[in-house]
């Protein structure tokens, strides 16, 4: 199963039936002792996104600011440390092969602006 980034198309299922396709398609390449059903994989979805989000906003801030001579690892690093100041821990941010992977895909395009994401509960 491949998931549509088609605005149209991508909306043809249930949410319960797309999370079974999900599941279905994470299972079929997950080890015998990992695999999980919709719901964990949903929930999970669920609890991570917001984190994505937020560094999302950090890395679009960090590439408005991009200073002339600044490298893309230099970019990264800007956005790295506003994440850390924005969820106020030392631990850098986890989720970066996920972000990594969403992050040229239509929803991602839209930038939230940092301080949106501060000022929500």
């Amino acid at each position: 199963m491949k998931c549509s980034n088609d605005p149209i198309k991508g909306v043809d299922r249930r949410g319960d039936r797309y999370w079974k396709d999900v599941a279905a398609e994470y299972n079929l390449h997950a080890p015998k002792e990992q695999r999980r059903t919709p719901s964990q994989l949903k929930n999970h979805w669920n609890k991570t996104i917001p984190f994505i989000t937020k560094f999302n906003a950090c890395y679009d801030k960090a590439k408005r600011e991009h200073a002339s001579g600044e490298s893309d690892d230099q970019v990264m690093e800007r956005a790295r440390e506003e994440y850390k100041a924005i969820v106020k821990k030392k631990r850098p941010f986890a989720l970066e092969y996920w972000w990594r992977a969403m992050k040229d895909q239509p929803k991602w395009s839209k930038a939230y602006p940092i301080e949106e994401m501060v000022n929500k509960r």
